[in-house]
């Protein structure tokens, strides 16, 4: 049986909630990179991915490292098809990157939605690319900044989860 305790009231709410906050950062900056220059740096997909270990351990303590090394292989059995998208160029390497450390956020129970979402908030963005463009001809619509839609897509599932955790923390400071 679960214990839903850990899941409500974090072992180290300050801890998840930095995680928490530091990751909503890192998400924008991944996003304006990626739309504005079609790059999203290694730093940034490091940086998510050293978060989501410091949000494993404040979530549920040392014994939160089980299910983080689990997210781990999913991380590479999803990243190793998608490292040939990137080699026959269908995918750039940062979004590789990028979906590899933000599952590790994601419990994997969560994943088929994050890919959902991920999928129909890719199509949304190329359609729009493609309608700005035939209005504007100074966007670029010759790629499509993937690195967003996989934004949207962690963070959809990531932000109930995210419920709370500032009143834990500001409880377990005071």
């Amino acid at each position: 049986m679960h214990n839903q305790a850990i899941v409500n009231f974090p072992v180290l709410p300050w801890l998840a909630a930095a995680a928490a906050l530091g990751l909503l950062l890192l998400s924008g900056a991944v996003i304006h990179s990626d739309l504005g220059r079609r790059r999203i740096p290694n730093s940034l997909c490091i940086a998510i991915a050293v978060l989501g270990l410091l949000f494993a351990v404040g979530e549920a303590g040392w014994s939160g490292l089980p299910d983080f090394a689990w997210r781990m292989a999913i991380a590479v059995l999803v990243g190793l098809p998608l490292a040939l998208l990137f080699l026959f160029r269908l995918l750039g390497g940062g979004d590789v990157k990028l979906l590899a450390a933000l599952l590790l956020w994601v419990p994997a129970s969560d994943m088929p939605a994050m890919f959902a979402v991920t999928v129909l908030t890719g199509a949304l963005v190329a359609i729009a690319l493609k309608l700005l463009n035939r209005v504007f001809c100074f966007i670029r619509a010759d790629t499509v900044p993937y690195g967003l839609a996989i934004v949207v897509g962690a963070l959809c599932v990531l932000i109930p989860r995210f419920d709370g955790l500032a009143a834990a923390a500001c409880t377990f400071v005071a």
